[in-house]
């Protein structure tokens, strides 16, 4: 029997499977003790009146309201769902759908979710792989029909694999997508995997030694979209809905795109410099790697049931085997302390162990965060770029204060005085090149303080010596002179360290 049609067969039979296993058989995280209400709303209150940055001098807080923040990046919309005991003990929209409106943001207002749809595919991936409909070891091409990856001499030495994919070792080029307008014409999946038109992405393909090491490639997730339509003959977003969406109860969770007009009135409109974006929002046909619609409260839910898994709780959502497979397949990420499993960011260890994910499309934000031994975590979602993303950290840092995250709080810090006229002489601008071009970041001076500028950011710098400053949000930077004699700033620290000329 051809493996596709095989395939087609064990689904149905997963159906019946996972219907009589519906029933959670699962345990609360040990040590967890029920919250009455007036406390959480006390600790919630806390957390939206004491967001902080990531560094702070000992013996001086900095602490701002949700209200003052989401002012001061011109956030229109922000949505929050706190996890605390294994559930969702607090979520709750702020703002408008978008700026100047008059449509309030609910729990129940939907974001793009960018990235974490990377991780919502996966888990469907995995459902699929436990029933024997998939092999997360076999060549992809195995699979793929209406479109297969052209194979080469990389693809010679080691097949494209499910888990390489996964793992974001398989290889594969296009880290992310921009989306498309809304009303312009879009391709079809195997047109954006060719690199065809009306793509705007190069053609994703092969080109190192799959397995050989970590590269985000958002290319790869699309591989993962058209193999699952091709192996269950069932449109993406109604196979997510089926494995994923309605087995957790995710009301509030979609595929589509674009967005269907029966949802669209309730959803959040993205934001780019505080401007919302023609349409209300870019449309992703790459909807594996970036088309998800959700709301906190929903990605909170999966989150969990990825948790409880892991945490070894409840084989409702993926089977023990399964589970067991998301953290031990994990490869070495960005930083000594990153591990990339089946779709999810690790760090951590013992109770610090956490899962994680971001997204981020045109003029949307998210995140979330869970410690699966302990139950506690957040889902973040706001409607405007770039900014967003510092605004998320400073949420976060609350929420990890007022509910006792393992780790992830601000860093308290000393500094060292230096000479006001001293700050002077490091003022000034800046011209940093990077990949995406020329940039003019400005160091200004403010009496004794020393501020970093870049775009809509500033960023507090904190004396550890004359010439040496860590950042409000925890980025090093060190003032010196080039061999030439001119002043330069160096940004962060070691093999990622980039340097700017002072004009």
């Amino acid at each position: 029997m051809h493996p596709r049609f095989r395939t087609r067969l064990v689904l149905i039979i997963t159906t019946l499977v996972l219907a009589a296993t519906s029933a959670r058989t699962e345990q609360a995280p040990s040590g967890v003790r029920p919250q009455a209400a007036v406390e959480i709303a006390s600790r919630i209150a806390r957390v939206v009146s004491g967001l902080r940055p990531r560094i702070e001098v000992v013996g001086s807080p900095t602490r701002w309201s949700l209200a003052e923040r989401m002012t001061e990046y011109k956030a229109p919309a922000v949505s929050i769902a706190i996890v605390e005991g294994g559930r969702v003990v607090w979520a709750q929209g702020f703002g408008s759908t978008e700026a100047g409106g008059t449509i309030p943001v609910t729990a129940t207002t939907m974001f793009q979710a960018g990235s974490n749809s990377k991780a919502v595919t996966v888990s469907a991936i995995l459902r699929l792989a436990q029933t024997g409909a998939l092999s997360l070891d076999a060549n992809v091409n195995q699979y793929l029909t209406l479109w297969t990856l052209p194979e080469n001499e990389f693809t010679a030495q080691a097949p494209v694999t499910l888990r390489n994919l996964a793992t974001h070792t398989a290889g594969t080029t296009v880290s992310g997508f921009p989306g498309y307008k809304v009303g312009e014409p879009r391709p079809t999946v195997p047109e954006l995997l060719d690199g065809k038109a009306p793509a705007n992405t190069a053609a994703v393909r092969v080109d190192t030694v799959p397995g050989k090491g970590f590269r985000y490639s958002g290319g790869g997730t699309t591989i993962m979209q058209q193999l699952l339509v091709d192996v269950t003959g069932t449109p993406f977003p109604a196979l997510l809905k089926t494995q994923v969406f309605d087995p957790l109860g995710m009301t509030r969770s979609t595929f589509e795109q674009p967005l269907p007009s029966a949802l669209a009135a309730d959803a959040a409109r993205a934001h780019v410099k505080a401007i919302v974006v023609p349409g209300g929002w870019h449309v992703y046909p790459e909807m594996a790697a970036a088309g998800l619609w959700t709301t906190p409260t929903d990605l909170a839910t999966w989150m969990i049931a990825m948790g409880d898994a892991i945490a070894g709780r409840s084989t409702a959502f993926l089977a023990e085997k399964t589970a067991t497979q998301v953290t031990g397949s994990a490869v070495p990420g960005r930083s000594p302390t990153e591990r990339i499993g089946l779709g999810l960011f690790l760090t951590g260890t013992g109770d610090s162990f956490n899962i994680t994910h971001g997204g981020e499309t045109e003029g949307f934000v998210s995140q979330f965060k869970l410690f699966p031994s302990t139950g506690k975590g957040a889902v973040i979602m706001v409607n405007i770029g770039e900014a967003g993303v510092r605004l998320m950290r400073e949420i976060e840092l609350a929420i990890a204060e007022e509910f006792a995250w393992p780790e992830g709080g601000t860093t308290k810090i000393t500094t060292v005085p230096v000479d006001p006229d001293a700050l002077k002489q490091l003022a000034g601008t800046y011209v940093l090149y990077n990949f995406a071009g020329r940039h003019f970041p400005k160091v200004v001076c403010e009496g004794s303080r020393l501020f970093y500028e870049f775009g809509s950011a500033r960023n507090e710098l904190h004396a550890q010596s004359p010439t040496t400053f860590i950042g409000a949000d925890g980025t090093r930077f060190s003032f010196a002179r080039d061999a030439n004699g001119r002043d330069i700033l160096i940004i962060g620290t070691g093999a990622g360290a980039i340097a700017a000329l002072k004009q």
